[in-house]
């Protein structure tokens, strides 16, 4: 859903004379037992309380997320658009990582973290739970806690720990004339 919505905010900010490009993560060789997406999907369910409290994330899943944006970086590094921008957006957990990799080439970016993840603070704040340890992964392994902004949908309770004052609240955004907003017949 959320690369469905990029092509239109893309064309709109170019529209208004913004020089933006959006970059998709290659999907890597991994095997189906090794793949980052099964880790990230790991993580998004942790996070949205969906398992069971003891799924937690380990070192294994964290390695493969880890290796995955270092050869993405490889590509995305290279690219002038990324090495002179002044601002990246990271949407969600998934390219996180990147975020060390590009500012050793292109230290002067400023940084917004796009989270659109159901999340608890409450339970990101408890050092107990799994949420919290996919948060700290997140915001102190991945770099994140660095970001100059994070974008959330307007709930307080979505706020990761110790970045209140850097969170900033906006809806979801679609393009509203798009066919995912078609109205449906009861047999769709």
């Amino acid at each position: 859903w959320v690369a469905m919505l990029r092509p239109t905010l893309v064309h709109l900010l170019r529209l208004l004379g913004v020089d933006a490009h959006w970059y998709v993560m290659s999907p890597g060789d991994f095997s189906d037992d090794n793949s980052p997406f099964v880790f990230t999907k790991k993580m998004h369910n942790i996070l949205q309380r969906r398992l069971d409290p003891n799924n937690r994330i380990d070192g294994a899943g964290k390695s493969i997320h880890q290796k995955w944006n270092e050869e993405n970086a490889r590509v995305l590094t290279a690219q002038k658009t990324i090495r002179k921008a002044d601002i990246i957006v990271l949407d969600d957990p998934q390219p996180a990582p990147l975020k060390k990799h590009i500012d050793k080439v292109n230290p002067n970016v400023k940084w917004v973290w796009r989270s659109h993840i159901d999340t608890s603070n409450k339970l990101m704040s408890d050092q107990t739970t799994p949420q919290s340890e996919v948060a700290s992964y997140i915001l102190d392994e991945c770099g994140i806690r660095d970001v100059d902004a994070v974008v959330a949908h307007p709930v307080n309770e979505f706020v990761y720990p110790g970045m209140d004052a850097k969170t900033f609240f906006a809806p979801a955004t679609i393009e509203l004339r798009d066919d995912l907003n078609c109205p449906l017949t009861s047999s769709e």
